[in-house]
């Protein structure tokens, strides 16, 4: 095949378009820091930095599932803590309360403060996360308990999923640690407080003394339970999003090394990129240089 002045130009400026493509390219990678800007610049690695995005969004919201457990949870602690000063109040009012000897005076103040911890537990177990009820078991948007300290949530457990099909439950429903399950006999926290006053107004030290300061007891051992639960699930947590943040470097650094510029190398290919263009350049300017004008001459 005779190779025509127009073919051999034609061939020499197609090349010289395909080296200000790459030069452009490799450019645009320095810049961008990025290396892959389209599909078509490596699918295979293409298809891997998907991958990781992927995977990197779902362990950011596993991670905000996991903080937001610790934040409930946290809720629950602090007003379990208040319970359990309360209740600690209430034993030593108790005491005081068991003596035969205390005035009726006495008797009535004494009662009137358990009267006024009973509204204060009514408050503790009405505690809410983000205008959500925390010991209201799944019925989150409904107060834990009535005008009457009857429970209406239910026994579910709210949960937080912190991995694919793997959830930790972050709720405590309120029947088992203000209602009646508080205690062994059935009676709820409210009801024992009940009983304390008016024993205590009616001046039977013995039942205050032993009865009602046993249910106390329990209630404290009910709630301190309950304190080890959140404890336990918190640390579990806490674990948790230490492992996300591990996985989710580990990730980044895989992502970054398919989808990110090796600056160093780049540069130093743009170098030799830019000598070979030039060299391109003055070839082909020396190839299509000659005319049948200055042949003739």
């Amino acid at each position: 095949m005779r190779v025509t002045q127009n073919m051999l130009v034609n061939n020499l400026l197609y090349q010289l378009r395909l080296s200000q493509d790459r030069l452009v390219n490799l450019q645009n990678q320095i810049a961008s820091g990025r290396r892959i800007h389209a599909p078509s610049d490596d699918p295979v690695a293409t298809v891997k930095v998907l991958e990781y995005r992927a995977i990197k969004a779902d362990i950011t919201q596993y991670k905000g599932n996991a903080e937001m457990g610790i934040e409930w949870l946290g809720i629950a602690g602090n007003a379990l803590e208040q319970a359990t000063q309360g209740m600690q109040r209430v034993r030593e009012l108790a005491v005081a309360g068991a003596s035969s000897s205390l005035p009726a005076g006495s008797r009535e103040a004494l009662a009137l403060e358990v009267e006024q911890l009973r509204e204060e537990m009514v408050q503790v177990a009405s505690t809410k996360y983000r205008d959500k009820y925390v010991f209201s078991g799944l019925l989150i948007d409904r107060p834990p308990f009535d005008a009457s300290s009857t429970y209406q949530g239910d026994l579910n457990t709210v949960e937080t999923e912190v991995a694919a099909g793997i959830t930790v439950g972050i709720g405590l429903p309120g029947d088992g640690i203000f209602g009646t399950g508080a205690t062994k006999a059935g009676k709820s926290i409210f009801q024992v407080l009940d009983d304390l006053a008016s024993d205590l107004r009616a001046g039977n030290h013995q039942l205050v003394g032993n009865a009602r300061l046993a249910e106390v007891a329990e209630i404290e051992d009910t709630i301190l339970s309950h304190q080890a639960i959140i404890g336990s699930r918190m640390n579990r947590l806490e674990k948790t999003i230490d492992r996300l943040t591990d996985t989710w470097l580990k990730v980044e650094d895989l992502l970054s090394r398919r989808q990110d510029t090796d600056i160093p190398a780049a540069v130093t290919e743009l170098a030799t990129l830019e000598a070979a263009y030039r060299s391109s350049l003055m070839s082909t300017a020396r190839i299509i240089q000659p005319t049948l004008l200055e042949f003739l001459r």
